[in-house]
Formats: C-alpha cells, structure tokens, sequence
C-alpha cells in the first residue's frame, strides 16, 4: 500500500483545493482506486478529472480567493462597515480591535495590493466599454 500524500485522493485535494469528498467523486468518475499513486495515473483521466469540475461548475481555490476579493471590493463600493474595517486594515469578523488586529493587519494589505489591481482593471475595462459604445454611435 503507499504512502498517504502520494495517492490519487490527496493529489486531487492538493492540486485542486478540494474537499475529501469532491476528490473521492473525482476518482468514482474517472474509474481509479483513491489509494492508487498519483503518478501511476495517466495524464488523460487526470485532465478528465479537471474537465469534471469544470463541468459540474466547481469553484477551485483560486477561484474562491478572487470571489472572496471581489465581495470585500463590492463591500468597500457600498461603504458597508465591512469595507470600512477592510481599508483600515482591522479585523473583519468580529475579532478585537487592539490585541487581535496583528494578524488581520498583516493579510489586509496583501488584500489590499490585490485589490487595487482588481478595481484599476475593472475602471480599465469600463472604460474601454464606454469608449467602444461611443464609436458604435457615431
């Protein structure tokens, strides 16, 4: 029997982000034994594997982290006291303030970089609409 962190199962929930669950249904749909090495399975039934969740709409992990920038973004738009504390780099979730903020402080402004980029490209894009829309009408 091998190793744990070398079976099929755990790839899928390491390369992927997935639950246990998730990656049992990933190897039920491409027909392999969770418990077989990663590396004995051919490159074509972990590509189906992928297709599979892409199929099924899954979101994946990096995924996920643009959904959870793109709420903080919306709430920081509608200036909704979790966007407030998220541009002040305070915990969001309830934590306190003065002796618990250290590890919030530290996250939000790689957050924050992040977010900047988002909102330059979406300004960027909505520009090019509006530009766009403008030549159509003349």
């Amino acid at each position: 029997m091998s190793n744990y962190k070398s079976t099929i199962l755990f790839y899928f929930m390491e390369t992927y982000g997935v639950g246990k669950y998730l990656a049992m249904k990933m190897c039920k749909e491409i027909n392999v034994s969770p418990l077989k090495n990663a590396q004995q399975i051919h490159e074509l039934k972990k590509d189906k594997a992928f297709s599979f969740l892409k199929k099924k709409n899954y979101k994946i992990s990096f995924q996920l982290k643009n959904k959870e920038l793109d709420t903080l973004i919306y709430y920081d738009k509608i200036n909704n006291v979790r966007g407030l504390k998220f541009r002040n780099f305070l915990p969001i979730n309830g934590q306190r303030n003065a002796t618990n903020g250290k590890t919030a402080k530290k996250q939000a402004k790689i957050l924050q970089k992040l977010m900047k980029e988002r909102v330059k490209k979406q300004t960027q894009n909505e520009k090019k609409k509006t530009t766009s829309s403008k030549k159509r009408r003349i």
